[in-house]
């Protein structure tokens, strides 16, 4: 049996992205990325310093072709890079950061702000 869900949560959710002002860009941006204990900490990206204000996450690559099924994440050398927040020291601005590490350098691959 299906339940309606209240006309209260339904209005929050329809305008839950409209009051935090979330966008995301999916972009492929060079950066610089600084790293302290195998981690970014800061990086610069147009024309600004950001500063890294969370833990971390890594992003891991999915070698599905070289992985069996049954594994289920791949081993700590597929990481490929990391998702951050960062705030821009510029202006306070606050995005949450997509950083890929490529043959050229970092990129920024998504931000959501």
């Amino acid at each position: 049996m299906r339940e309606s869900v209240p006309a209260s949560i339904v209005d929050f959710l329809e305008h839950m992205f409209e009051e935090c002002g979330e966008v995301t860009m999916r972009i492929e941006e060079a950066t610089e990325v600084e790293i302290a204990d195998d981690r970014p900490i800061a990086m610069r990206w147009r024309e600004a310093h950001w500063r890294v204000i969370d833990t971390p996450t890594p992003l891991q690559d999915e070698p599905d072709w070289m992985m069996h099924p049954l594994i289920t994440h791949p081993p700590e050398g597929w990481r490929m890079g990391w998702r951050f927040i960062a705030r821009s020291d510029a202006d306070g601005a606050v995005c949450t950061i997509d950083a890929v590490r490529t043959l050229a350098g970092w990129e920024l691959r998504n931000v959501w702000a």
